[in-house]
């Protein structure tokens, strides 16, 4: 009995590569049309930690897979990963994901690495709370942790990309979660935060398991008024 020989064509091998090959993008960060024209730009580049620094622990806590930034905080890794430059009055969006007991954040105007960063800037919780009821506390997701909770749950399944908005501008900070409004805080108000800085670092922590980010952008409303020394 005859046998053909195996051949593969060319555009089927280059294909084969391209799926099997590291860190391949699934899909770009984007800015729609309306966020070009708001005066949004892209934070997280997709292919690696551009502009950012692990901060708190040593490196190896956040990498970059398949145009996903994934965080993980083991060994004494870095507790979070900061933007090398500061913010004053901004809005960043960004869509996260969580897996079951998933625990992170966003931290936000944090002027310097030490001590407890939520006590010297604020963070946003994040937190697998899909399917609670009731109030959230000042614990949960959406909230200035430890100082107010959010009006509303309205995390999304296990699985699930989350679409996230912090928006702060002087003493308000606005905060939506899947295209509601969860959170209007205003610093000015609460004995905790009225005398913490309205300029800073933002980072996206990595407290627990696998925390994966993508799509992060942002639009400077106000810029910080210096350039920060490194750390």
């Amino acid at each position: 009995m005859s046998r053909r020989p195996l051949t593969i064509s060319l555009t089927s091998l280059v294909f084969g590569l391209l799926l099997s090959a590291p860190n391949v993008r699934a899909e770009a960060p984007m800015l729609t049309d309306e966020e070009k024209k708001q005066g949004f730009e892209i934070l997280f580049n997709g292919v690696d930690l551009t502009g950012f620094q692990e901060v708190q622990g040593l490196p190896g806590a956040f990498w970059v897979e398949d145009g996903v930034l994934h965080g993980r905080r083991e060994g004494g890794k870095a507790y979070w990963l900061a933007t090398k430059q500061k913010y004053a009055d901004f809005e960043i969006r960004l869509q996260y994901m969580l897996n079951a007991k998933g625990n992170s954040g966003i931290f936000i105007r944090v002027p310097h690495f030490r001590p407890r960063t939520s006590n010297v800037g604020m963070e946003v919780q994040l937190l697998e709370d899909h399917g609670k009821e009731g109030t959230p506390t000042n614990g949960e997701t959406g909230a200035i942790y430890r100082v107010e909770g959010a009006t509303k749950y309205n995390s999304r399944p296990i699985g699930e990309w989350n679409d996230l908005s912090i928006k702060c501008e002087g003493d308000r900070i606005q905060i939506s979660l899947n295209g509601e409004l969860i959170h209007d805080f205003d610093m000015s108000k609460h004995e905790q935060t009225k005398n913490r800085p309205r300029e800073g670092y933002i980072g996206l922590s990595a407290h627990t398991d696998v925390v994966k980010f993508k799509n992060v952008r942002i639009h400077v409303l106000k810029p910080a008024s210096e350039q920060p020394k490194q750390p």
